[in-house]
């Protein structure tokens, strides 16, 4: 299985896939909805920020080419959950958006939102509302986490990475044997492929995990959908730019 699996290595898949890399024990290309929101977790130096850009890329380059983006989270314009559904509503409201034509949403480290939150009810009804939006069929979300964040199941009660759980679909980048729990799978034990360095985990779908290597690139993830969709509400930057994840 090759090391490292850039956009351009990857087909465009028909409308509504995702390729999101490659398996391991076919060496085939694995398929996302990009109807329904993606999560990615992973911990630090696991290639989180760069898959998101290589997803975003990839996006990009598909059938579904986004209206708009917006880039969200700690760190961004759209630094709370409030602003990104606010801004949301208007992308989606656009002339030109559709679900043949999504506003591509990208949330980096949506943990720290969750954790934020805690119990305050206000809090935790902005995440919820921020679910429902991305939900819409107008919007094409990949979402990404902290492994550490989601490690802890007393976390995952409400707010944002609890809601997208429920698809039982999801990328988990360096995982422990545990880490399937969140998708209802079971991560490979003994693996032919190893399940370390940046990019590399297992996709996980209805209960199965399979290792993959998954698409990364270091591009800004605006230029990442120049000429396709308008340009970006904030931006994710190059792996080392960004928390080393």
């Amino acid at each position: 299985m090759p090391g490292r699996i850039l956009p351009e290595d990857l087909p465009v898949g028909a409308p509504g896939d995702l390729a999101v890399g490659v398996e391991a024990d076919q060496v085939t290309v694995r398929y996302a909805s990009s109807r329904e929101p993606l999560l990615v977790v992973g911990p630090p130096r696991s290639g989180r920020t760069s898959v998101l850009n290589g997803l975003a890329a990839t996006l990009a380059a598909g059938e579904t080419s986004p209206a708009a983006l917006l880039h969200a989270g700690p760190g961004t314009p759209l630094a709370n959950p409030a602003e990104l559904t606010a801004a949301l509503a208007q992308a989606v409201s656009a002339e030109g958006t559709s679900p043949d034509r999504p506003v591509l949403v990208v949330i980096d480290n949506a943990d720290v939102w969750d954790e934020a939150a805690g119990t305050n009810s206000t809090a935790q009804a902005e995440l919820s509302e921020l679910v429902r939006s991305l939900r819409q069929p107008e919007v094409s979300a990949l979402v990404a986490a902290e492994t550490r964040f989601t490690r802890n199941r007393a976390a995952l009660v409400g707010g944002l990475v609890a809601g997208l759980r429920g698809g039982r679909a999801g990328i988990l980048l360096n995982p422990d044997w545990a880490d399937g729990d969140l998708f209802g799978a079971t991560v490979p034990t003994k693996p032919l492929e190893p399940l370390t360095g940046p990019g590399r985990g297992v996709w996980c779908l209805d209960g199965e995990a399979v290792v993959c290597q998954f698409v990364t690139t270091d591009r800004m993830i605006d230029d990442a959908v120049s000429g396709n969709g308008e340009r970006a509400a904030g931006a994710l930057g190059t792996e080392a730019e960004n928390e080393e994840s």
